[in-house]
């Protein structure tokens, strides 16, 4: 699959039970069920990436880049399963991948510590059975006409089509966009983070 958080080994189920967790933050507000696009620039920020591109607003039920593991662990729980910590290269920060199949969602966490309770969200996938939208009611299953109609405004190319070799439409900058990979003109999958 092309989107996926980085890949590392997974701890037991105690590892993510040992887990301890933040401050729990005040349940995220349900996403909308049906795709609004009200004011389609809404979800694209003003400011550009280094490669000029617009950078995206965009979150799957009040989780975004940059939410803290006890947002996270309020509306999803503690995780199924979490990799043990590593450091990424490009950043130097410690991450974890958590992982909640039952929910089709995985995290990918990051810290300037080794303690996870101050960790980030840093990539998150959303995937089969995700009931999961985004802010403007996309999700897993909408058509591509509705990638289309909600974030013409945010993509470099709104009439790209999709094919097997190039499955996923960017919404906005690739180092820290909206990724949907789209299947059989379908949303198979949606992530928001950088490109690795």
């Amino acid at each position: 699959m092309a989107l996926a958080c980085s890949s590392s080994k997974t701890s037991s189920a105690d590892s993510a039970n040992a887990i301890v967790q933040a401050e729990p933050a005040p349940s995220p507000e349900a996403s909308p069920q049906q795709p609004v696009a009200s004011d389609p620039l809404a979800h694209c920020n003003s400011e550009k990436d280094e490669e000029g591109e617009l950078t995206v607003n965009e979150n799957f039920s009040g989780i975004r880049l940059g939410s803290s593991a006890g947002d996270v662990q309020s509306l999803f729980g503690t995780p199924e399963s979490v990799s043990e910590p590593e450091e990424e290269a490009a950043t130097g920060d410690i991450i974890w991948n958590w992982a909640y199949p039952a929910q089709g969602v995985s995290l990918t966490m990051a810290s300037a510590t080794q303690d996870a309770k101050t960790s980030r969200v840093s990539w998150i996938t959303i995937e089969q059975p995700s009931a999961i939208k985004t802010a403007l009611g996309l999700g897993i299953g909408s058509p591509l006409e509705d990638v289309r109609t909600l974030y013409r405004a945010c993509m470099s190319d709104p009439d790209a089509v999709p094919s097997m070799a190039n499955p996923s439409i960017v919404i906005g900058s690739p180092y820290n966009g909206l990724w949907i990979e789209v299947a059989d003109g379908k949303v198979r999958s949606m992530a928001l983070g950088g490109a690795e």
